[in-house]
């Protein structure tokens, strides 16, 4: 075939490619400007923090800088972690999946060679999921939506590692300058929120899907609704317990498993002060009082022996100390509560409810001083 000039099909190939390749660039380009009109997303976590601030109208601490941001954004004044300690919570966060359903619901585990926790098949980190859709890592102001919040409650006795409302309940703001329409500065929520919604919110808010497998939810989405939110406590550090609880808007539901151990069970806190003076130690002090029989029948409570359900009026009750659970006057309200949970257990699978491995054990005793380890689990372990 001759080299010269082309022939009529030849030459209409040409065009056709050209069209091609302008489709393609423009098609490119407009990605380009899609991903730079897409919001960055900010998360700041904030350890052992109740809501306490002057925003959420305590008087204690003078607070400006978040009371600041609250005014540009959404507090929200219900918003409850999912256990009441950093590391589950944070594994609920970084999946938008309930600690308990991934196997991820014991404080500080799988860190040893011998014992590695795997996500089950299909479930996938926010940070992948982000970065599947082209976004990096790196900080920028402009049009950034800004996520503050704490992973549970303050560190105080009876709150930071137990089911309570001063263990779970957390400050929550959510700021987005970009997006003001859906994210109304100077508002204020009162509905219940799971703090594990941060991972759903946060791939909504970008314009990404929400995966299936998620349990998180967008608490801006127009169908947003949580009758309860449910939360479980199993492993804190060197202490083994299994407690799980649902949050309604008014009561609080707690089921403790575990009956033959005391609710405060000389706990990391309480064991790191023994070589101290013991005066010195708030945790240790509280004991003692308990001990000698001068505390009220609340305060000594988590040292005697413990009930399988409580059930407590928030609206009323705040401190939770006067266990309606035994009222016949509460009894629809404790059923409707312990069906929520036996669902919730159910859908989850509860990964608590079995046995630890021997490798699970193992990390347990090479981490901590033998005589830290008091619960019943640890007396026959080598």
């Amino acid at each position: 075939m001759s080299r010269g000039r082309p022939t009529k099909r030849e030459g209409e190939r040409r065009p056709r490619g050209i069209f091609l390749a302008l489709a393609a660039l423009l098609a490119g380009a407009a990605a380009a400007q899609q991903r730079a009109d897409r919001p960055n997303v900010l998360w700041i976590d904030i350890d052992d923090q109740s809501p306490w601030y002057s925003s959420y109208g305590q008087d204690l601490v003078d607070t400006p800088n978040i009371d600041a941001l609250a005014e540009q954004g959404v507090l929200f004044e219900r918003a409850y972690a999912p256990t009441p300690v950093c590391s589950p919570t944070r594994s609920s966060l970084i999946t938008g999946s309930y600690a308990i359903r991934i196997g991820a619901h014991d404080h500080r585990s799988g860190r040893v060679p011998g014992y590695r926790i795997h996500l089950p098949e299909g479930v996938a980190t926010v940070p992948e999921l982000f970065r599947a859709a082209g976004y990096e890592t790196y900080n920028a102001r402009e049009r950034t939506v800004v996520v503050l919040f704490s992973d549970h409650g303050s560190d105080l006795p009876r709150s930071k590692e137990f089911s309570y409302d001063e263990g779970l309940r957390i400050p929550l703001i959510v700021v987005a300058p970009g997006l003001r329409e859906i994210v109304k500065p100077g508002t204020r929520r009162t509905d219940l929120v799971n703090l594990m919604d941060v991972a759903a919110t946060s791939l909504a808010l970008a314009g990404l899907d929400v995966p299936g497998f998620m349990d998180a939810k967008d608490i801006f989405g127009p169908d947003y609704r949580r009758d309860h939110v449910f939360t479980s406590a199993d492993r804190m550090s060197n202490v083994i317990d299994r407690v799980r609880s649902v949050v309604g808007p008014r009561f609080h539901y707690v089921r403790n498993f575990m009956l033959d151990r005391p609710l405060i069970d000389w706990g990391h806190r309480e064991m790191a002060d023994l070589p101290r003076d013991p005066d010195d130690s708030s945790f240790l002090t509280i004991r003692r009082l308990a001990e000698e029989g001068r505390l009220t029948p609340a305060q000594a409570a988590p040292y005697g022996q413990r009930v399988a359900e409580e059930l407590y009026d928030l609206e009323n009750d705040p401190d939770e100390v006067v266990n309606l659970a035994k009222d016949p006057a509460y009894a629809g309200v404790l059923n409707e509560m312990r069906e929520a949970l036996a669902g919730w257990i159910e859908d989850t699978g509860d990964k608590g409810q079995y046995a630890r491995s021997q490798a699970a054990m193992d990390e347990i005793v090479e981490r901590f001083p033998r005589d830290w380890l008091r619960s019943p689990e640890f007396r026959d372990q080598p």
